[in-house]
């Protein structure tokens, strides 16, 4: 019975931290069942648990079936439901900010979260003692026959624990964000740019995205914004996340021009007086910015015969 306890324990606060975490990203978790609700989970998880430890070790089978019950309930897909994001501005990153995101991708690494994840180092060292412990208690001078029967059903029970709804099924939060920026930012940095960590604040005051903004000597005129970005897409058992590049310009303006011309299988939408594209960007981030920059500014402006931009395999593939 303790262990069945322990069991069910492990899978309900590594359920409620999954939740709180995908919220915060503006997601909502995708259970593998999804007709079960939050609260009904949670009920059959713990009677699956009794149930499970009431069967052993006199009816094998009835204990395997709670346990598949017990691994369904708890198994997640990725997120897909992107909460939409609120108005707001882009503002630098302060210092204390920066103090702030070192000590939470520390706490990443060391707290509950990465406790219970078997994709990170502390997790899988927890889930291998786990492992360690239940191969103890079933050697064969265990002192309960029942608790040594338990021992490989409870070893299938913790699968789900450590490596379903793991970190790496969502999106970077703020913190890893933020690194991610400051590391684009001093690598990039170069002659005629100007390059900035921004914050995206909504009016409640909440910071909905880190991205690196790209300031030019010489800009085309009607270029509003041009950014770096993690794009972030659900992926079939992991979240895939891809650096982009957003370039917002003045519909017919000579940097939408520009933009057409040197990106042309590229995508864009139209809102208001504004166009937004948005490129993938592959791992040749410098030359690719450096494109970016040739194609945008006044002082690099190429004819329409001119050399192709080093983004264009890119965007053909996003086209």
């Amino acid at each position: 019975w303790a262990l069945a306890l322990l069991l069910v324990g492990l899978g309900l606060v590594r359920r409620r931290r999954y939740s709180t975490r995908a919220a915060r990203l503006g997601l909502k978790p995708s259970p593998l069942l999804p007709f079960v609700p939050p609260l009904a989970r949670d009920g059959v998880l713990v009677i699956a648990a009794l149930g499970y430890a009431r069967a052993l070790p006199e009816e094998p089978m009835a204990s395997l079936v709670f346990l598949s019950v017990a691994v369904l309930v708890q198994l997640e897909r990725v997120p897909s439901s992107l909460r939409p994001a609120r108005p707001g501005a882009f503002e630098p990153v302060a210092p204390d900010e920066r103090a702030a995101a070192r000590r939470g991708r520390m706490w990443s690494h060391l707290g509950l979260d990465a406790l219970l994840d078997a994709t990170k180092p502390l997790g899988l060292l927890t889930l291998g003692l786990l492992f360690a412990a239940l191969c103890w208690l079933a050697r064969g001078d265990a002192p309960s026959h029942q608790l040594a029967a338990s021992v490989p059903f409870a070893a299938l029970w913790l699968v789900p624990t450590f490596l379903s709804g793991h970190a790496r099924t969502l999106p970077p939060d703020m913190y890893a964000r933020l690194a991610w920026a400051d590391a684009t930012v001093e690598r990039l940095q170069g002659p005629g740019r100007d390059l900035r960590a921004l914050r995206h604040r909504a009016a409640n005051g909440r910071v909905q995205d880190v991205r690196v903004g790209v300031e030019l000597d010489a800009p085309q005129p009607g270029l509003l914004r041009l950014q770096l970005l993690l794009a972030a897409s659900p992926g079939i058992s992991l979240a895939h996340v891809q650096v982009a590049a957003l370039i917002v310009t003045r519909p017919q303006s000579p940097a939408d021009q520009a933009c057409a011309r040197a990106f042309p299988h590229t995508s864009a939408w139209t809102s208001g007086d504004r166009r937004a594209r948005l490129l993938p960007v592959t791992d040749e981030l410098e030359a690719q910015l450096e494109a970016l920059s040739d194609a945008l500014s006044r002082a690099r402006d190429v004819d329409d015969a001119g050399r192709p931009s080093a983004l264009a395999p890119a965007c053909t593939r996003a086209a």
